[in-house]
């Protein structure tokens, strides 16, 4: 993917996810859409999206991974959409996963808790988002 297409990937992922935080009244964030293609990271993984968020500061980075991109470049538009939704939903309960970890059983718990929520909410958002 040349730079251009990266660039032209990048809006359009961005503009999305946007869509999608302002169905999930998240609308007041700013977004930062970056693509980074896995190869720098330490641990192997290839990702599809990634999200982190800056507290209070309301300010959401979404990372394209190797495997969003290829979803792009595939038009998988309803994969894209299902986890940008999933993705979207981990802003929503950020602060709750902060607070729950300082109560914790055991923290793959309440990470395994957070994918599983994030994944039905995801399912439900993609399906409104017709």
């Amino acid at each position: 993917m040349n730079k251009k297409q990266q660039e032209e990937m990048i809006e359009w992922i961005g503009d999305r996810f946007c869509d999608i935080m302002e169905i999930c009244d998240l609308a007041g964030y700013k977004l930062t859409t970056t693509y980074e293609p896995d190869e720098n990271r330490k641990d192997g993984l290839l990702r599809t999206f990634a999200v982190q968020l800056t507290y209070p500061y309301r300010h959401v980075y979404l990372t394209i991974g190797k495997l969003g991109a290829e979803a792009y470049q595939e038009k998988q538009l309803d994969y894209i959409k299902q986890i940008l939704a999933h993705e979207a939903f981990h802003i929503w309960h950020w602060k709750y996963k902060k607070l729950a970890k300082s109560r914790y059983i055991h923290s793959k718990q309440i990470d395994d808790e957070e994918e599983d929520l994030a994944d039905r909410f995801s399912i439900i958002i993609s399906n409104l988002i017709k």
